[in-house]
């Protein structure tokens, strides 16, 4: 998935450092919250803005749009695009569409049935740009319900060109206040395939407020807190979106 630090990446003279911080779920602990899928037929779309600040400049997915469809009872299937905002310290803004991300998600067992709920969460990213590279992104989610709480973890390894790939491992904590609040905090840690000496790793914490069954309000911020040098660390991350369930 196409994110802020991908585009900085693309964009930076500093493009090691930042391809290591390139991070599969953006800065939004929610985006996959569950390892369900939509009801069959469902759509759940999600308009947000993010942002990710570096030390020397900042990039924004002002909009970033993410529509998910549910198949069948198992599988998602999704698209997404954002519109690239950057800011470079002593330079003006500018912008660009970013690439098109498809990804199919398809549910193995749910806990209801079986002790855990599993999904697997291939991604392609189409690049819009002239001589960029498509990325390659395969993710495993688990997750393990008890009462109010629930535990997920999520693993991926993303495929680039230029032998620059990349593992993920996070892990997710989410209590639900009530029916309609829930807070959740998670943990990222990053590696370069060919350097896995060099990780990156972040924390980020998030709220989701049910409005209706077809509204809801997703919001989140978070920090890096391991990062290869001080320059390539995260100093601030945020995610302010909207959720409609169709």
């Amino acid at each position: 998935m196409v994110n802020c630090l991908q585009f900085c990446q693309q964009y930076s003279s500093n493009e090691d450092h930042l391809f290591r911080l390139h991070i599969f779920t953006s800065s939004q602990p929610v985006e996959a919250y569950s390892a369900g899928t939509p009801d069959p037929c469902a759509w759940a779309i999600n308009v947000s803005l993010n942002s990710v600040v570096l030390s020397e400049e900042t990039v924004l997915e002002a909009p970033l749009l993410d529509i998910n469809y549910g198949f069948n009872e198992r599988t998602q299937l999704k698209i997404q695009s954002p519109h690239f905002v950057r800011k470079v310290e002593g330079e003006r803004f500018n912008g660009r569409l970013g690439d098109i991300s498809l990804g199919v998600k398809f549910r193995f067992f749910d806990e209801d049935k079986h002790l855990l709920s599993l999904s697997t969460y291939p991604q392609f990213t189409l690049s819009t740009e002239k001589d960029a590279y498509h990325e390659y992104l395969f993710r495993v989610q688990l997750q393990k319900g008890c009462g109010k709480w629930v535990l997920r973890a999520d693993s991926g390894y993303a495929h680039v060109k230029d032998d620059r790939d990349v593992f993920q491992n996070g892990l997710l904590i989410g209590y639900g206040f009530s029916g309609k609040f829930e807070a959740m905090g998670e943990v990222i840690f990053q590696a370069d395939r060919k350097s896995v000496e060099d990780v990156t790793g972040t924390i980020n914490f998030g709220i989701r407020y049910k409005i209706s069954e077809v509204v809801k309000l997703i919001a989140s911020t978070g920090t890096g807190f391991i990062s290869p040098d001080e320059t390539s660390r995260i100093e601030s991350m945020s995610f302010a979106g909207i959720q409609f369930n169709i």
